[in-house]
C-alpha cells in the first residue's frame, strides 16, 4: 500500500479552470465514480465545491495502479498531480 502522508490541498475541485492548465495541484475529496478501462482508470473526485476527473494511465507506477484498483465509492483520498484542461465537452457537470 502507498505510504500514508497527509497532503494539504492546494485548490478545490470546483475552482480549477483553463488558467490552471499544467499546474501541480493537490486535491482532497471523495471517490464519486470509478471506471477502470484497462489502460486508463478514471476517478471522479468530489469535494463540496465540485467534481474533477482524475486519470491514472498505463504510464503510472504499478503501485499507483494497484492503489487505484482498490478504491471504492466514497473513499476519502488525496491526489497529487498536474492539471490538464480538456475541451468543454470533457467537463464534468453537476446535475
Amino acid at each position: 500500500m502507498a505510504e500514508e502522508v497527509f497532503s494539504q490541498r492546494t485548490t478545490t475541485c470546483g475552482s480549477l479552470t483553463k488558467a490552471d492548465n499544467g499546474a501541480k495541484v493537490v486535491l482532497n475529496g471523495w471517490v464519486h465514480r470509478d471506471r477502470n478501462h484497462g489502460a486508463l482508470h478514471f476517478i471522479n473526485l468530489r469535494d463540496r465545491y465540485g467534481i474533477t476527473q482524475v486519470v491514472v494511465d498505463d504510464d503510472a507506477s504499478n503501485e499507483l495502479q494497484a492503489v487505484a484498483n482498490e478504491l471504492h465509492l466514497e473513499y476519502c483520498i488525496a491526489v497529487t498531480g498536474w492539471y490538464v484542461s480538456g475541451p468543454i465537452q470533457w467537463s464534468i457537470q453537476k446535475w
